[in-house]
């Protein structure tokens, strides 16, 4: 989504407003409309910390807005499970917890442009707003790189107020050396773990005079 300062808050009483006013109504702590209650499809893949972080905010979501959650654990190394064609591909979930690697280029065309939200697309919401499909598009066209910046700043903008995903959490790595060697400059820009690795040519110890004893 490229660098934003702004993110959403978490608004408990606006979410229960929202339910309330789609009929969603809590009736002896679950969310009801008619006789059908609201029970959220949740999709994770195998892997303890995914596994971790779909549980607590399925106790979130009950605790806090009496929403119940189905979580189904998919294991992408298994062929016989077939996520692609039983999950992703049919949009065979409510909720699904996920990791995109966006690497350094602010472009996310791919993941949410209109026109991506098929069957072989990456836009998983199937996110469609017209206007932040013209600030994608224009951004992706540009060559100066302030001009870029000014039209994903404008799709961040949408995209945040449409909230058709949430962005958790992002890993922090911290690379340390020894102080006597010159390694990883502070300046450089590390968006995959090789990155650190960019300008290891340069990469030294300090040097010093040693005099052979007589």
């Amino acid at each position: 989504l490229g660098k934003s300062s702004n993110s959403s808050s978490y608004d408990v009483k606006k979410a229960k407003s929202l339910l309330d006013a789609e009929g969603w109504k809590s009736v002896n702590n679950v969310r009801q409309k008619g006789n059908d209650k609201l029970k959220l499809n949740v999709v994770v893949l195998k892997n303890s910390n995914y596994e971790k972080v779909a549980r607590y905010l399925a106790q979130v979501w009950y605790d806090e807005l009496n929403i119940e959650s189905d979580i189904k654990v998919v294991d992408p190394n298994d062929a016989t499970q077939n996520i692609l064609q039983t999950v992703l591909q049919p949009r065979n979930f409510d909720v699904l917890v996920y990791e995109l690697s966006l690497g350094g280029d602010p472009d996310v065309y791919a993941y949410w442009h209109s026109s991506q939200a098929t069957n072989n697309g990456l836009n998983f919401s199937n996110y469609n707003n017209a206007i932040a499909d013209d600030a994608l598009e224009s951004g992706r066209s540009k060559i100066s790189a302030k001009q870029r910046a000014d039209r994903y700043a404008k799709f961040t903008a949408i995209w945040q107020a449409d909230a058709p995903a949430i962005a958790l959490y992002q890993p922090k790595f911290d690379y340390i050396h020894i102080r006597n060697v010159k390694a990883l400059d502070a300046s450089t820009e590390v968006v995959n773990p090789v990155d650190r690795y960019v300008d290891v040519q340069y990469w030294a110890t300090e040097k010093k005079s040693v005099y052979k004893t007589p």
